[in-house]
């Protein structure tokens, strides 16, 4: 269960139905399933976040205040599905085009260099 889905609309149905799941609840996953959400309360938290801005289709379509290197996502997309990293400032309105191809808020973020990392924590019985 670790599309967007899964983590949110099968978890609601499951806890609707009263059937046992492993995992956290849906409302706790749902801020996670927004980039630009979960970016924010990130931040709120003291948590360091890449700069960045919000892309909005119609409103404001172009960054103003990142320039490249830079990663252009969808706000809503799951994995890495319309993600592009921006090396070259030509490249940067075909690669935010393409995000707006998946969802009509796109975020643009300053490229930290690094690795990607996911890691599950699975608690045992004596906690």
């Amino acid at each position: 269960m670790f599309c967007v889905e899964g983590m949110t609309r099968f978890r609601s149905l499951f806890d609707l139905l009263d059937i046992p799941f492993l995992g956290n609840r849906e409302y706790t996953v749902w801020p996670a399933t927004d980039k630009a959400t979960t970016k924010q309360l990130l931040d709120a938290s003291g948590v360091r976040v890449p700069k960045g801005e919000l892309l909005v289709k119609g409103q404001q379509e172009r960054p103003s205040s990142v320039s490249v290197p830079l990663v252009v996502k969808p706000c809503n997309e799951d994995n890495s599905r319309g993600i592009t990293l921006v090396k070259r400032e030509e490249e940067l309105a075909a690669a935010i085009d393409y995000a707006f191809s998946f969802d009509p808020r796109v975020v643009v973020d300053e490229y930290i260099a690094g690795r990607e990392v996911r890691a599950a924590c699975v608690e045992e019985a004596d906690g």
